[in-house]
This record gives structure tokens, sequence and C-alpha cells, in this order.
């Protein structure tokens, strides 16, 4: 079954602060980022021949990068130390999601701050769920028109 999200259900990320949602955000949709470049790179692979004057073609593609398994998650221990505001709670797992990992949530994260000398927890959160999505796939068209003097647009 394919699920689609039209956006995560709230702004969770900020909790923390901009800096802190920032850095989790990244780490989150950047194994989609990365398979996006990947898609560009890989689908203009038509002749070099250019089209006679007035000559044509018209191609529609799909190409599709899959994210390697070591990106469907990451590890917030290692960006805990990055974090301004933000702490991962105890107990709660190390390993989070990224957009295309599994669709479950992530271990909670805390917003403490120092009050009169007691640190108070402001808010706290789990991390969102991935999209169960493995493979991106890029959709592309290409066209090509003969123009005077062996070029073509």
């Amino acid at each position: 079954m394919i699920t689609s999200f039209a956006q995560i259900g709230n702004i969770d990320f900020l909790e923390g602060g901009i800096a802190d949602g920032t850095k989790l955000f990244e780490a989150y949709l950047s194994p989609w980022a990365n398979a996006f470049g990947a898609s560009l790179n890989g689908g203009w692979y038509n002749t070099a021949k250019p089209h006679k004057l007035g000559g044509f073609d018209v191609t529609f593609s799909v190409s599709t990068t899959i994210v390697p398994a070591s990106a469907k998650s990451f590890d917030l221990t290692k960006m805990e130390s990055k974090f301004e505001k933000l702490s991962l709670a105890s107990g709660t797992g190390t390993e989070a999601p990224t957009i295309a990992g599994e669709n479950k949530d992530g271990p909670t994260l805390e917003y403490v701050e120092d009050f009169l000398g007691n640190p108070i927890t402001i808010a706290s959160f789990k991390t969102p769920p991935g999209s169960n999505w493995g493979a991106i796939p890029l959709p592309m068209f290409q066209a090509g028109l003969g123009l005077p003097l062996g070029t073509e647009l």
C-alpha cells in the first residue's frame, strides 16, 4: 500500500527553537534531497547528433533512485552535541527515522530550560515517522528542435 504525506501534522521540529529545528529537519529530509539530486543527474541521455532544421523529438521518462538502508535513519546521539536547547529523553531510543525510513515515531526529544537552578522541561515531542518510501521517482520531460547551422534548442 502506498501512503502519502501532505505535511507533517504539526511543527514539533520547532519546539526547541529554529536552529535546532533546522538541524533536525535537514537530517530528516536529506535522503530525499540526495535522491532527487541523483535522479536529476541521470536522466539526460538522448543522442548528441543535432536534428535537421525543423526536426524535433519529445521524450518523457522517469528516473528512480533507491535510498540506501544507511539513509533511512539517523542517530540522535551524534546530533545531540550540536543542539542548542534540545536533548534526547532518556529511555526512548536513539535512532530516528528519516523521511525515507519506517513509518513509526522516533525517539522523544525534550526542550529543557534552567529555572532558578532547576531544569524544567518546557516541551517534549517525538521525532516524526518515516514514509516507507525507499525509492524516489522523478518524471522528466525533454524536447529538442533543430535550428539552422547544425544547432538545436
